[in-house]
């Protein structure tokens, strides 16, 4: 092994890997640990009594969500939009690959 060669690895792995590596920690500390604000401001601002008529679609998905699980209280509602969401997050990859 060259010293040129030596010089950019780092415990026999390349450079770019310990840069890859802190990017895909800090996107995954931000989405995991904007899980909790996300649902709290949903429950606090966005499912108030005033702005579900206001908010486009809002009625429909807390009327569709409310017809398979009965009744349910803003904070669940938030809990099961956001479940939904991340659902749809790794769903929609594993869809794409059926494409190939």
């Amino acid at each position: 092994m060259s010293q040129a060669n030596s010089s950019r690895e780092f415990l026999g792995h390349p450079e770019g890997l310990g840069f890859l590596f802190g990017s895909e920690m800090w996107e995954r500390f931000s989405f995991y640990g904007m899980r909790a604000p996300i649902v709290l401001c949903m429950v606090n601002h966005l499912l108030s009594p005033d702005r579900v008529g206001v908010v486009l679609g809002l009625g429909e998905l807390k009327r569709a969500l409310e017809f398979f699980s009965g009744p349910l209280a803003a904070q669940q509602v938030a809990s099961l939009i956001y479940g939904l969401y991340t659902s749809l997050v790794y769903l929609t990859a594993i869809l794409d690959m059926g494409r190939n």
